[in-house]
């Protein structure tokens, strides 16, 4: 996940140092939608960030049509199907969990 993740960072990025990349990413973050009004309205930063990440941002470009998803769910979890109740859970929670693991991923690599 982490080598998806940070391959999808922009290539505007000054450096491409994994941690510098992310870096980048949450700068964009913090400029373009990090704000207070958003964190009063999205108190979770989790879910904040999710919303960041559903508006499309230049800093980072992730799959947003329903079967790039599927396809990138596919290949990351090694299988071949999903039935149409899986498909429909994985689209609806598609950016949350991408917000999760990026979040995470920047937390591991700016101890």
């Amino acid at each position: 996940m982490q080598k998806f993740v940070i391959s999808a960072i922009s290539e505007d990025c000054p450096s491409q140092a994994d941690a510098d990349k992310l870096k980048y990413l949450f700068d964009c973050y913090d400029s373009e939608f990090n704000h207070k009004f958003n964190a009063q309205r999205f108190p979770n930063e989790q879910e904040r960030f999710a919303n960041w990440l559903a508006g499309l941002p230049s800093a980072i470009s992730l799959p947003c049509y329903y079967s790039d998803i599927i396809d990138l769910a596919k290949e990351l979890q090694e299988v071949d199907e999903y039935d149409t109740k899986t498909e429909k859970r994985i689209c609806e929670n598609y950016f949350n969990f991408m917000a999760f693991h990026i979040i995470k991923i920047n937390n591991n690599l700016n101890k």
